[in-house]
């Protein structure tokens, strides 16, 4: 009769019953990411675009036009936002050389303005042309306190004067007479008489 061997039931050791559970995890981790190595975690980058108030749309902002005014009070909301240019005496000229201009109360060269270009056609009756003068006025004049149409033929332009900048205002000492030079054309006032024109090629106003 064979002897059969004495089985044995010893408990396993510590270190062999960790390494087992430890072995198991990482083969579960593996078999739950799909792959043999761990995966990379996966990072998404958001970048957010600060969207302006209102429509969405960028807002732009524009200055309109200058208005020619049409009577002395907007005259004179003009001049308020101009400066007097203390060079500037008495004749001077647009930036342009367009419009000449004199603000002396006496003299040869009567005070108004003139346009070299850009006459303009006046209402019906405002021109005298039985005589053969122009048809349309070239020139400004005042009359005493008010402006005045004038369908002249010669010219009050003087070589050599002064230029009037845009936003300047020309006064002389004594003269109820001054002038504001902007880019849309000349105003022109009477401080006395409460009265002015605009003047520009191809259009004037008296008020």
């Amino acid at each position: 009769m064979a002897l059969l061997s004495p089985v044995t039931n010893r408990p396993r050791p510590l270190r062999a019953v960790v390494a087992a559970v430890a072995l198991a995890l990482v083969s579960l981790v593996l078999s739950a990411c799909g792959g043999d190595a761990p995966a990379t975690p996966r990072t998404t980058t958001v970048t957010v675009t600060p969207t302006p108030t209102g429509t969405g749309t960028p807002s732009t902002s524009t200055t309109p036009a200058t208005q020619p005014p049409k009577t002395y009070a907007q005259a004179m909301q003009h001049f308020s936002a101009g400066k007097v240019d203390a060079a500037v005496k008495a004749a001077f000229t647009s930036p342009t050389g367009n419009i000449f201009c004199s603000i002396s109360p006496s003299g040869g060269v009567p005070p108004g303005c003139e346009v070299r270009d850009g006459r303009i056609t006046p209402p019906a009756g405002t021109c005298d042309t039985s005589g053969g003068s122009p048809k349309d006025v070239g020139r400004i004049e005042w009359s005493g306190d008010s402006p005045k149409p004038v369908c002249n033929g010669d010219t009050m332009i003087q070589p050599g004067v002064p230029v009037l900048q845009y936003g300047a205002i020309a006064t002389v000492q004594g003269s109820p007479f001054q002038c504001l030079s902007e880019n849309v054309g000349m105003t022109c006032i009477n401080t006395t008489g409460k009265k002015g024109f605009f003047l520009a090629k191809g259009t004037y106003t008296l008020f």
